[in-house]
C-alpha cells in the first residue's frame, strides 16, 4: 500500500509556557496545547478509521485520545497516498478552531469583538510521500529532515498596532483588555490575549470553588503534611490546632487541590487545601493580605490572621516539625536523543514506543503525585515532565523519576534511552517567568556540558534561586562514582542539626573556588582533594562526606573546554539544601 507520512506539530510551546505571571498560567498553557493536539489526532484518527494497515496513528497513540494522557505537541500519522496533506490541512483547521473555542470561552461575555492572537496557534505539518516497499525509517528520515526545514522557514503576518500597551510577558504582542471570567484583583495585570486564553483555561479545568495550586501553596505542602501527621497522631496537637485552623478558615475562602493523599483530623481539614498561603504569618499585613482577603479587609481581621497563623506556627515548633519553608520547586525532565532513537525504528516499533511513552507519563504523573513528594504535574508524557513540588521533597523526586525511566523503559523499544533533569528552588515571590525560563535553561545545560570523559546528557542540573537571584548551581551526571547524584548530594547537606558542615565549609570553599581550580588545572589535582579533606575534617565531617564532595567536585560538569575539580559548586548547593529544603 502507497502511504504518505504527516508530521504535525504545534510549535512555541516552551515559550508560552515561560510566558507565564502565575501557575494556573502554566496549567493553562500546557491544558490548551494538549486539547488542539487531541482534538487534531482525534479529526485524524476518524477519517484514518476506515483504511486498512499501516495507516493510522502513530503518536499520539490512540488510546491515549480519550484518557487525555502521554499527549505532546507532536502528531505523527500514515495516510493513503493522495490523502495525507489533505488529512492535516484538516488536523490544522481543527487545532486552529479548537484555539478560537478557548479564546471565546476567556472572553465569554465580555463587551466588543473577541481579540486577535498572533502567532497563535502555531502550527506546522510537512507530508511525504512513501515509494511502494520504501523502509519506514528511510521515509521517516526525510519527513524529518523536511519539518527542520519547514520550521526555520517562518511564516510572517504583519501587524499594526497604534497607542497600546505591551503584555509583560510578551513584549512582542500588545496586552488586552481583561476578560470578565478573570478575577476583579487581577484585571490590572497587562496580559496578551492569548495570556488572558490560558489563565482562563488554567481557571475552567478545576470545579467551583478550586484554583490550581500557587506558588505558596506548593511551597507549604509538605509542612502542612507532616503537621497533619503529627496531629493525627497526638490528640493534644490535634486539639491545640483547631482554634487557629478555625479563624483562618473563617477568614480565607481561598480552595486549591489539597495535598494529595494526606488525611487530617476532623477540624483540621482546611490544612489539606485553603490554608496553604495563609499559613505564611508574614503574608498577613496590610500589604500582602490582598492576596488572601478582599481589598477592603479592615486591619483588625487581617490582624486576626496573622496571629492564627502564629499560633499555628508555634504549635508546630513545639511539636518538633521543621521550619514552614518559603521555597519551592519546578522539575523539568526530558528524554535524551529520544528523536534520534525513534527515528531508527520500524513502524510497529514506533507505534509500540508511543504507547510505552504514554505509560511512563501516567507512571510519573502518579509518583510525583504520591505522599512521598506531593508534586504538582503540570504536564507528563512523551518524553517530557514538568511539575512544581516542594522544596523538601524535589530533589528525591527528580531520582525517582529517573529511576521510573529504566524501569518503564527495560524490555521495550526505546531500552537504554536516559534522561536529563532540571530542578530550579526558588523563593514563592520570585518572578514565575524567571523561574521558569532558568528551568528550560537548566535543562539545557544538563544536556549540553560534557564530563572530564567527554559525555553529555543523562545529567541534573539544580539551581537555587535566592531573593536577590542565583546563588548555586551544580550541574552533575545521574550517576557519580557508582551512587546516585540525589543520594551524594544529600549526604554533603545535612539537617538543621548538622548544617553547619555545609554552611561554613561552603563558605570557605568559595572563597578560594578559583585557587582550586587552579590546582586541579595545573596538575595538582590530587593537592585540590586533600585540601577538601582537611577542611571537612576541620568542619567535622567525616571520611564519607569528605569522599562525597571529591566525587562531586571531580564529577561536575564544564562549561568551557577545561575540566576542573570543582567543588564549591556542589558545596553551594548543598549549603542550599541544609538550610532550606528539609
Amino acid at each position: 500500500m502507497a502511504v504518505e507520512l504527516v508530521l504535525f506539530t504545534v510549535g512555541g510551546v516552551q515559550r508560552f509556557l515561560a510566558e507565564s505571571r502565575k501557575t494556573v498560567d502554566i496549567a493553562g498553557a500546557s491544558l490548551v496545547v494538549r486539547h488542539l493536539v487531541i482534538t487534531a489526532a482525534s479529526e485524524v484518527h476518524e477519517a484514518l478509521s476506515a483504511h486498512p494497515a499501516p495507516a493510522g496513528l502513530i503518536f499520539p497513540p490512540a488510546a491515549a485520545l480519550s484518557t487525555r494522557e502521554g499527549v505532546t505537541n507532536k502528531i505523527a500519522f500514515l495516510g493513503p497516498r493522495g490523502l495525507g496533506a489533505e488529512l492535516a490541512r484538516r488536523a490544522q483547521k481543527i487545532a486552529e478552531e479548537t484555539w478560537s473555542d478557548h479564546v471565546r470561552d476567556a472572553y465569554a461575555g465580555s463587551p466588543g469583538d473577541v481579540p486577535d492572537t498572533p502567532g497563535m496557534p502555531d502550527v506546522a505539518w510537512v507530508c511525504v510521500p512513501g515509494e511502494d516497499g520504501e523502509d519506514h525509517t528511510v521515509l521517516w528520515e526525510r519527513a524529518q529532515a523536511a519539518m527542520t526545514a519547514r520550521r526555520r522557514s517562518r511564516v510572517f503576518i504583519a501587524h499594526a498596532w497604534q497607542r497600546v500597551r505591551l503584555c509583560q510577558q510578551s513584549a512582542v504582542v500588545p496586552a488586552a483588555a481583561a476578560p470578565r471570567t478573570s478575577a476583579r484583583h487581577e484585571r490590572r495585570e497587562l496580559l496578551s490575549a492569548a495570556g488572558w486564553t490560558k489563565r482562563a483555561a488554567g481557571n475552567l479545568q478545576y470545579p467551583p470553588g478550586r484554583r490550581f495550586p500557587a506558588t505558596t501553596v506548593v511551597a507549604s505542602a509538605a509542612y502542612r503534611a507532616r503537621l497533619l501527621r503529627v496531629a493525627a497522631e497526638d490528640g493534644t496537637i490535634a486539639d491545640r490546632l483547631r482554634p487557629p485552623v478555625q479563624v483562618l478558615s473563617a477568614l480565607i475562602d481561598d480552595r486549591h487541590t489539597q495535598v494529595s493523599q494526606v488525611g487530617a483530623p476532623p477540624g483540621l481539614e482546611p490544612l489539606t487545601d485553603r490554608l496553604g498561603t495563609a499559613v505564611y504569618s508574614d503574608l498577613w499585613s496590610e500589604t500582602d493580605s490582598r492576596d488572601l482577603l478582599p481589598e477592603n479587609a479592615d486591619p483588625q481581621t487581617v490582624a486576626r490572621g496573622a496571629a492564627a497563623a502564629h499560633d499555628i506556627a508555634a504549635i508546630a515548633q513545639q511539636a518538633g516539625v521543621v521550619t514552614l519553608s518559603s521555597y519551592y520547586a519546578v522539575v523539568v525532565q526530558d528524554l535524551d536523543r529520544l528523536g534520534l532513537q525513534v527515528s531508527r525504528l520500524g513502524l510497529a516499533a514506533q507505534r509500540s514506543a508511543s504507547a510505552t511513552l504514554t505509560e511512563l507519563g501516567r507512571a510519573q504523573r502518579l509518583l510525583s503525585e504520591s505522599p512521598d513528594y506531593l508534586g504538582v504535574p503540570v504536564y507528563a508524557g512523551g518524553d517530557d515532565f514538568f511539575a512544581f513540588a516542594p522544596a523538601a521533597h524535589a530533589l528525591e523526586l527528580a531520582g525517582a523519576l529517573r529511576q521510573e525511566v529504566d524501569r518503564h523503559l527495560a524490555g521495550t523499544p526505546l531500552a537504554g534511552a536516559t534522561a536529563s533533569t532540571a530542578v530550579v528552588f526558588a523563593h514563592f515571590s520570585a518572578p514565575l517567568q524567571q523561574v521558569v525560563s532558568t528551568a528550560q535553561e537548566a535543562l539545557a545545560a544538563a544536556k549540553d556540558a560534557p564530563g572530564a570523559d567527554g559525555r553529555d546528557r543523562d545529567a541534573v542540573t539544580v539551581v537555587a534561586l535566592r531573593r536577590g537571584g542565583e546563588r548555586a548551581r551544580t550541574v552533575l551526571p545521574w550517576t557519580v562514582a557508582g551512587r546516585s547524584a540525589v543520594e551524594l548530594l544529600r549526604a554533603v547537606a545535612p539537617d538543621a542539626a548538622a548544617g553547619a558542615l555545609s554552611a561554613a565549609l561552603a563558605s570557605s570553599v568559595e572563597r578560594d573556588a578559583a585557587e582550586l581550580d587552579a590546582l586541579s588545572l595545573q596538575g595538582f589535582r590530587d593537592v585540590a582533594e586533600d585540601e577538601i579533606r582537611r577542611r571537612v575534617a576541620r568542619q567535622g565531617g567525616g571520611p564519607a562526606v569528605a569522599a562525597a564532595f571529591a566525587a562531586l567536585g571531580a564529577a561536575e560538569r564544564a562549561e568551557g573546554p577545561e575540566h576542573a575539580f570543582r567543588p564549591a559548586r556542589t558545596m553551594l548547593v548543598a549549603r542550599f539544601l541544609a538550610q532550606e529544603c528539609r
